[in-house]
Order: C-alpha cells, then sequence, then structure tokens
C-alpha cells in the first residue's frame, strides 16, 4: 500500500538462548540507525524480539530484587544484632551462597536441568532468607558461649555443635518440600523444585562451613 513494508528476519540462535538475545538487540540497533533522521517509524516483533525484551527487563528486575533483598535484610539483622560487623558476617555468607547456588544450577542445565529467570529470582530469595535464618541461630548461640565465659573458638565450636542439628533438620525439611514440586504438571514449577533444593543445601553447607570459619576469625578480633 506504498505506507507499510514488513520484513521477515530469521536468527540462527533459539528463542531465549543468549546468542538470540545478543542478535535480536544488534538488529534493533541496526533499524534504529538505518531509519534516523527518515520520515519512517520502524518497529521490532516476533517471537525473539519478545523473549529479548523479557529477559532484558527480567535482569534489570533481578537487580533491584537483589538490592531490595540485600536491604532488608541488612535492616533485619541491624535491628537484631546493632553492631556493624556483626551484620556483615551473614551477609558475606549469603553472598557466597548465591553465587554458588547459581554457578551450581547453571551447571547442571548441561545435564537437563530447566531454569528459567522466574527460578533465579526465586533461588536468591530463599537463598537470603534461610541464610538470615541459619546466621542467626548459629551467631545468637555463639553470643550465648560468650556471655557464659567461654573463650571465642570454643563457643564457635560448641555453637556450630549445638545448632548445626538443627539448622540441619530445618534445611532438609524446606528442601525435601520444594523438592516434591517436581511431582506438578506445570514445567514452570517442574523446573523451580531442583534449583530451590540445591539453594537450601547450598546455604546449609555455607552456614555449617564458610559463617563458622569467618566467626572464629572475626571473634578473636
Amino acid at each position: 500500500d506504498n505506507k507499510a513494508f514488513y520484513l521477515a528476519v530469521t536468527l540462527k540462535a533459539p528463542p531465549g538462548s543468549p546468542q538470540s538475545s545478543q542478535a535480536y538487540q544488534h538488529i534493533t540497533q541496526i533499524v534504529r540507525q538505518s531509519t534516523a533522521g527518515s520520515a519512517l517509524t520502524a518497529h521490532v516483533t516476533g517471537q525473539a524480539a519478545i523473549v529479548g525484551d523479557m529477559s532484558i527487563v527480567t535482569a534489570h528486575d533481578m537487580h533491584l530484587i537483589e538490592i531490595a533483598t540485600a536491604a532488608l535484610v541488612l535492616l533485619i539483622l541491624l535491628v537484631i544484632y546493632r553492631r556493624p560487623v556483626t551484620v556483615l558476617l551473614p551477609l558475606i555468607t549469603i553472598g557466597v551462597s548465591i553465587g554458588a547456588a547459581q554457578g551450581l544450577v547453571s551447571a547442571l542445565t548441561h545435564i537437563g536441568l530447566s531454569v528459567s529467570s522466574f527460578t533465579i529470582v526465586l533461588m536468591t530469595a530463599m537463598i537470603a532468607g534461610a541464610g538470615t535464618d541459619y546466621a542467626v541461630f548459629l551467631i545468637s548461640r555463639y553470643h550465648e558461649y560468650i556471655r557464659s565465659g567461654v573463650d571465642s573458638d570454643r563457643a564457635v565450636q560448641r555453637a556450630l555443635g549445638s545448632i548445626g542439628k538443627v539448622i540441619g533438620a530445618s534445611a532438609a525439611t524446606v528442601a525435601v518440600t520444594v523438592l516434591g514440586m517436581i511431582f506438578t504438571r506445570l514445567p514452570a514449577f517442574t523446573s523451580v523444585g531442583p534449583a530451590l533444593a540445591i539453594s537450601i543445601a547450598v546455604a546449609f553447607v555455607a552456614a555449617v562451613t564458610i559463617l563458622p570459619a569467618v566467626l572464629v576469625l572475626a571473634g578473636r578480633r
């Protein structure tokens, strides 16, 4: 009709892949540069474009969620402990746990585990919540031993020995519960279950290894 023109562009990479997202952004940039300063109005659409936009928005939202989560956890810990050094200990453990869990889940995608952006958001929130919970348990018991006159290293040892089983039971309960999501019929929840179970397992391992180690080093000072 001399008013509109439709051009189909086929991408080699499958929609949703990083290569497809990069190609979509490159094509969008070319379109904008080609039509700049002209009377033409150009738009990009299609499955690859929709998925690409969703990936961009999701990545932006994930950063906001992570910042908000960290701020809320920091506020809660400040209310509980009122000491900046004590507050940093759980945050260090949680940060390491999130990085380790995301790396582990990413590696498992190579053997068939399906992961979506929704899964990553839930993993971050789950680790932040569980990691804070486990840290509060351990540090609170550590403080009890310190107040009773036990030296710092021995207090960490006793705290881990007494509260480690409680943390383990809590982690196992939550991990088994979320793992049950693999029996659902919705693919989104089927993939979320194993990822969340792995997240809880990583948070538990960090709580009984990294956190006590950091607590020993900080406690001596």
